[in-house]
């Protein structure tokens, strides 16, 4: 029924590696396609002609920081603005968490948007750290585990790691024996109108309809290995997440349970 979580790393960073970098890229480009305002692209290229003709995340983000370095105070700040509205500021002084429930799902977005700025021009906004954890997965024999095809911006990976990080911070002893509680479990019941800050943990956690919620809180989810059949003939698979820590109740457990996204409430 469960699936069984072992940790293999966690580590700090700034900005995520190649293999979120589709994702990082199409975070980007939609805080800009959003934008209310299309002068967002003829600010950036003022200063870098075709600046958003290109896929590859890493020239993206040196054209973004060719214009931090040579626009103006008044420029950079409208540009900052424009993109993310009040929320900029906001990430600034209190951090993602402070950001109102419509705006989470492009939590990602602002956080690439906050560090590819603040690698340019740290005087002018600071960078935020995120943590990158590499979680090995093996199954239950039921349930298939992940492929590239859930890692997504809809893929079930998203949800299934908001439920892993709140085991995999909580477990004390096996499913049932412990309670799930922290920022992440606070958030998403206030999404339901619920003011609970615990709930059983031999319960599959109700996500609903949160998905962009959930995408937005995990800044990124990829399969980094597998699945494949261990030697005991077990499915098994390596995920890496990027979450804000600040969503974590504490310390990440070395062994965990948690639930199979199938055994998911709808």
């Amino acid at each position: 029924m469960y699936y069984r979580l072992s940790l293999l790393a966690e580590d700090r960073i700034e900005m995520p590696g190649p293999s979120h970098f589709i994702d990082a890229n199409a975070a980007v480009l939609r805080l800009f396609e959003t934008a209310e305002d299309n002068i967002v692209y003829e600010m950036v290229e003022k200063y870098v002609r075709d600046a958003f003709d290109t896929e590859d995340f890493e020239l993206l983000v040196q054209n973004i920081q060719t214009f931090a370095k040579r626009s103006d105070q008044d420029e950079f700040e409208r540009l900052m603005q424009l993109l993310a509205d009040d929320h900029w500021k906001t990430i600034q002084e209190k951090g993602f968490q402070a950001l109102p429930a419509e705006a989470t799902e492009n939590a990602s977005g602002y956080w690439y948007l906050t560090n590819i700025m603040g690698g340019a021009r740290p005087d002018r906004v600071k960078p935020k750290e995120a943590l990158r954890i590499q979680f090995e997965v093996e199954g239950n024999g039921e349930d298939p585990l992940f492929t590239a095809d859930d890692t997504g911006r809809y893929g079930d990976l998203y949800p299934f790691a908001v439920r892993a990080l709140l085991d995999a911070t909580a477990a004390e002893g096996k499913i049932g024996d412990y309670e799930l509680t922290g920022p992440l479990l606070t958030y998403f019941e206030k999404l339901k109108e619920s003011e609970k800050t615990a709930l059983p943990s031999n319960e599959p956690f109700d996500f609903g309809s949160f998905g962009d919620d959930a995408y937005g809180v995990v800044f990124g989810a990829q399969l980094i290995q597998g699945p494949t059949d261990n030697a005991e003939g077990t499915e098994t698979a390596i995920y890496e997440l990027i979450v804000d820590p600040n969503w974590l109740a504490g310390p990440l457990k070395k062994e965990c349970q948690t639930y199979a996204f199938s055994e998911f409430g709808e």
